[in-house]
């Protein structure tokens, strides 16, 4: 029976070979002069406003809320301590999509929210670890990859006023899925020929979305990957944006919008 590697292997840290040096530099190129542009179109003293008011409205909302529990009778700090808050509309500042602090759900609900919130980070950071120098090529290479980043703030937007049962059911079905995503982000990754290592791109199977990866199942030694699912299917749950490009494409090739 093979060993299961240790991760982080030094191997992989090794310099790899067939890789498009060239193309990677273009790519890095684009890269900084998009965000060489990006500092020059900034309008720094209006950043500093902004930020100046973030903290005052930090301040003022801290403030609120202290007051209100002072003013609370024992009873309801009891219910908020056990309980959790009421007030979700809190959790955000005007016209920001990240929340300014965690949910408090109560105590033990909190601290199980958490607990997920700490395991979706282990898992993300494991991915890298399996391959750091093919992961890192990854994120400069495929730079769609990078919305993976907000995963753990994601989950928090999909239990908001999750409490109880409703709350240990979504994070253990949402969890399912952040295995499964970085499972299929790993067989691509491991598979793909612009990294050098190739010995995994034989044996692995691209399909489309429309077929069952399960066929793959009367084919011991090979390994199934759905192309379609993370570019195309789970970013946009991410940021709506994303999959805007994909709709455009199929559209172009003749398929009527509304089959989208």
């Amino acid at each position: 029976m093979a060993k299961t590697p240790k991760y982080p292997n030094p191997a992989f840290f090794r310099t790899k070979n067939n890789m498009d040096w060239k193309a990677q530099g273009e790519n890095l190129k684009e890269v900084f002069e998009i965000g060489k542009d990006m500092l020059l179109a900034t309008d720094w003293k209006a950043f500093g406003e902004r930020q100046k008011q973030g903290w005052i409205d930090f301040g003022k909302r801290v403030a609120e809320e202290a007051a209100e529990i002072a003013a609370m009778s024992c009873a309801e700090r009891r219910e908020l301590l056990l309980k959790g808050e009421k007030k979700l509309g809190r959790l955000y500042k005007k016209g920001a999509m990240a929340t300014v602090r965690r949910e408090w759900r109560g105590v033990r609900d909190t601290a199980y929210a958490f607990g997920f919130w700490l395991m979706t980070w282990v898992k993300m950071g494991g991915l890298v670890l399996r391959d750091p120098v093919r992961m890192a090529r990854a994120f400069w290479t495929y730079r769609w990859l990078t919305a993976y980043l907000v995963s753990p703030s994601m989950i928090d937007k999909w239990i908001e006023g999750d409490r109880g049962i409703a709350l240990r059911a979504d994070l253990t079905a949402i969890n399912c899925m952040i295995s499964d995503s970085i499972e299929t982000l790993w067989t691509e990754l491991r598979a793909d020929r612009r990294f050098g290592e190739t010995k995994w791109t034989d044996i692995t199977v691209a399909f489309d979305y429309t077929l069952p990866k399960h066929l793959i199942f009367g084919f011991p030694g090979c390994y199934a990957v759905n192309m379609q699912q993370h570019a195309a299917f789970m970013l946009p749950l991410m940021r709506k944006d994303l999959g805007c490009y994909y709709v455009d494409q199929a559209v172009s090739c003749g398929i009527p919008g509304d089959m989208c």
